[in-house]
Protein backbone atom coordinates (compact mmCIF):
# COMPACT_ATOMS: atom_id res chain seq x y z
CA UNK A 1 0.00 0.00 0.00
CA UNK A 2 2.82 2.37 0.83
CA UNK A 3 4.47 1.90 -2.63
CA UNK A 4 1.21 2.80 -4.37
CA UNK A 5 0.91 5.97 -2.31
CA UNK A 6 4.49 6.98 -3.08
CA UNK A 7 4.00 6.20 -6.80
CA UNK A 8 0.75 8.21 -6.91
CA UNK A 9 2.39 11.13 -5.12
CA UNK A 10 5.36 11.04 -7.51
CA UNK A 11 3.00 10.99 -10.51
CA UNK A 12 1.10 13.96 -9.09
CA UNK A 13 4.35 15.90 -8.61
CA UNK A 14 5.45 15.14 -12.19
CA UNK A 15 2.08 16.24 -13.65
CA UNK A 16 2.10 19.41 -11.54
CA UNK A 17 5.65 20.22 -12.65
CA UNK A 18 4.72 19.78 -16.32
CA UNK A 19 1.58 21.91 -16.13
CA UNK A 20 2.28 25.52 -16.96
CA UNK A 21 0.07 28.24 -15.51
CA UNK A 22 -2.09 30.14 -17.99
CA UNK A 23 -0.66 33.25 -19.57
CA UNK A 24 -1.65 36.59 -18.09
CA UNK A 25 -2.52 39.55 -20.34
CA UNK A 26 0.98 41.03 -20.15
CA UNK A 27 2.52 37.72 -21.22
CA UNK A 28 0.00 37.35 -24.06
CA UNK A 29 0.80 40.87 -25.25
CA UNK A 30 4.54 40.22 -25.18
CA UNK A 31 4.15 36.92 -27.01
CA UNK A 32 1.87 38.46 -29.64
CA UNK A 33 4.31 41.35 -30.11
CA UNK A 34 7.21 38.94 -30.61
CA UNK A 35 5.35 37.09 -33.36
CA UNK A 36 4.30 40.38 -34.99
CA UNK A 37 7.95 41.53 -35.01
CA UNK A 38 9.03 38.20 -36.49
CA UNK A 39 6.46 38.44 -39.29
CA UNK A 40 7.26 42.09 -40.05
CA UNK A 41 11.00 41.34 -40.02
CA UNK A 42 12.55 38.01 -41.04
CA UNK A 43 9.30 36.49 -42.36
CA UNK A 44 8.53 39.40 -44.70
CA UNK A 45 12.19 39.68 -45.73
CA UNK A 46 12.21 36.02 -46.79
CA UNK A 47 9.13 36.54 -48.97
CA UNK A 48 10.51 39.74 -50.48
CA UNK A 49 13.79 37.96 -51.27
CA UNK A 50 12.05 35.60 -53.69
CA UNK A 51 14.16 32.70 -52.38
CA UNK A 52 11.78 29.74 -52.11
CA UNK A 53 14.08 27.79 -49.80
CA UNK A 54 14.15 30.75 -47.39
CA UNK A 55 10.37 30.95 -47.54
CA UNK A 56 9.93 27.22 -46.95
CA UNK A 57 12.18 27.47 -43.89
CA UNK A 58 9.41 29.60 -42.33
CA UNK A 59 7.01 26.65 -42.29
CA UNK A 60 6.79 23.90 -39.68
CA UNK A 61 8.75 20.77 -40.49
CA UNK A 62 6.98 17.61 -41.59
CA UNK A 63 4.01 17.05 -43.82
CA UNK A 64 1.40 18.53 -41.44
CA UNK A 65 1.58 22.03 -42.96
CA UNK A 66 -1.68 23.18 -44.53
CA UNK A 67 -2.25 26.13 -46.83
CA UNK A 68 -5.36 27.40 -48.58
CA UNK A 69 -5.45 30.23 -51.08
CA UNK A 70 -8.33 31.41 -53.25
CA UNK A 71 -10.05 28.05 -53.51
CA UNK A 72 -6.87 25.95 -53.72
CA UNK A 73 -5.86 23.70 -50.83
CA UNK A 74 -2.25 22.62 -50.40
CA UNK A 75 -2.67 19.77 -47.94
CA UNK A 76 0.99 19.24 -47.13
CA UNK A 77 4.41 20.81 -47.25
CA UNK A 78 5.29 19.20 -50.60
CA UNK A 79 2.22 20.66 -52.33
CA UNK A 80 2.95 24.09 -50.84
CA UNK A 81 6.59 23.88 -52.00
CA UNK A 82 5.51 23.00 -55.56
CA UNK A 83 3.12 25.97 -55.61
CA UNK A 84 5.82 28.35 -54.32
CA UNK A 85 8.36 27.11 -56.86
CA UNK A 86 5.85 27.64 -59.68
CA UNK A 87 4.99 31.18 -58.49
CA UNK A 88 8.53 32.35 -57.76
CA UNK A 89 10.26 30.29 -60.44
CA UNK A 90 9.37 32.64 -63.28
CA UNK A 91 12.57 34.11 -64.63
CA UNK A 92 13.01 37.79 -63.85
CA UNK A 93 9.68 38.11 -61.99
CA UNK A 94 10.03 39.87 -58.66
CA UNK A 95 7.60 40.39 -55.83
CA UNK A 96 7.48 43.00 -53.11
CA UNK A 97 5.03 42.87 -50.20
CA UNK A 98 4.02 45.20 -47.38
CA UNK A 99 1.83 44.40 -44.39
CA UNK A 100 -0.96 46.37 -42.76
CA UNK A 101 -1.35 46.49 -38.98
CA UNK A 102 -2.02 42.90 -37.90
CA UNK A 103 -4.54 41.34 -35.60
CA UNK A 104 -2.70 38.88 -33.35
CA UNK A 105 -4.40 36.34 -31.09
CA UNK A 106 -2.36 34.27 -28.65
CA UNK A 107 -3.93 30.82 -28.31
CA UNK A 108 -1.34 29.44 -25.90
CA UNK A 109 2.37 29.67 -25.17
CA UNK A 110 3.28 27.89 -28.37
CA UNK A 111 0.48 28.89 -30.78
CA UNK A 112 -0.43 32.30 -32.17
CA UNK A 113 -2.81 33.41 -34.94
CA UNK A 114 -1.68 36.37 -37.06
CA UNK A 115 -4.00 38.07 -39.60
CA UNK A 116 -3.29 41.06 -41.83
CA UNK A 117 -3.93 42.65 -45.18
CA UNK A 118 -1.02 42.25 -47.57
CA UNK A 119 -0.37 44.58 -50.48
CA UNK A 120 2.35 44.24 -53.02
CA UNK A 121 3.51 44.22 -56.57
CA UNK A 122 4.76 41.68 -59.06
CA UNK A 123 7.16 42.92 -61.74
CA UNK A 124 7.54 40.62 -64.73
CA UNK A 125 10.51 40.28 -67.09
CA UNK A 126 9.12 43.02 -69.35
CA UNK A 127 8.95 45.44 -66.40
CA UNK A 128 5.16 45.36 -66.21
CA UNK A 129 4.02 45.90 -62.62
CA UNK A 130 0.90 44.16 -61.38
CA UNK A 131 -0.58 45.21 -58.04
CA UNK A 132 -1.43 42.47 -55.56
CA UNK A 133 -3.66 42.46 -52.49
CA UNK A 134 -4.80 39.72 -50.16
CA UNK A 135 -6.01 38.98 -46.68
CA UNK A 136 -3.67 36.51 -44.97
CA UNK A 137 -3.91 34.52 -41.76
CA UNK A 138 -1.12 32.32 -40.44
CA UNK A 139 -1.21 29.98 -37.48
CA UNK A 140 2.27 30.02 -35.96
CA UNK A 141 3.62 27.32 -33.68
CA UNK A 142 6.76 27.54 -31.59
CA UNK A 143 9.33 24.91 -32.57
CA UNK A 144 12.93 24.28 -31.57
CA UNK A 145 13.82 26.41 -34.63
CA UNK A 146 11.58 29.32 -33.61
CA UNK A 147 8.14 30.37 -34.82
CA UNK A 148 6.90 28.47 -37.89
CA UNK A 149 3.70 28.53 -39.92
CA UNK A 150 1.62 25.39 -39.34
CA UNK A 151 -1.43 26.53 -41.32
CA UNK A 152 -2.32 29.55 -43.41
CA UNK A 153 -5.09 31.00 -45.53
CA UNK A 154 -4.90 33.76 -48.09
CA UNK A 155 -7.67 35.25 -50.16
CA UNK A 156 -7.64 37.98 -52.74
CA UNK A 157 -10.48 40.47 -52.70
CA UNK A 158 -12.91 40.24 -55.58
CA UNK A 159 -12.30 42.48 -58.56
CA UNK A 160 -14.21 45.74 -58.42
CA UNK A 161 -17.63 45.46 -59.97
CA UNK A 162 -17.98 46.99 -63.39
CA UNK A 163 -20.01 50.15 -63.35
CA UNK A 164 -23.63 49.51 -64.21
CA UNK A 165 -24.58 50.49 -67.72
CA UNK A 166 -27.22 53.17 -67.77
CA UNK A 167 -30.60 51.93 -68.87
CA UNK A 168 -31.44 52.82 -72.45
CA UNK A 169 -34.10 55.35 -72.87
CA UNK A 170 -37.01 53.54 -74.51
CA UNK A 171 -39.10 55.86 -76.57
Amino acid sequence: MRIRSVTALAALVVVAACTKPPLDEQQKTALGDSVAQFVAGPFLAAYNSGNVDSMLALYAPGSGVQSAENGMIYANREALAASMRAMYGTAHATYHFTLATPQVTVLERDAVVYSTMVSGTMRDSAGVVTPLALAWTGVFVRTAGGWKVQAEHGSMPPAPAAPAKPARNRR
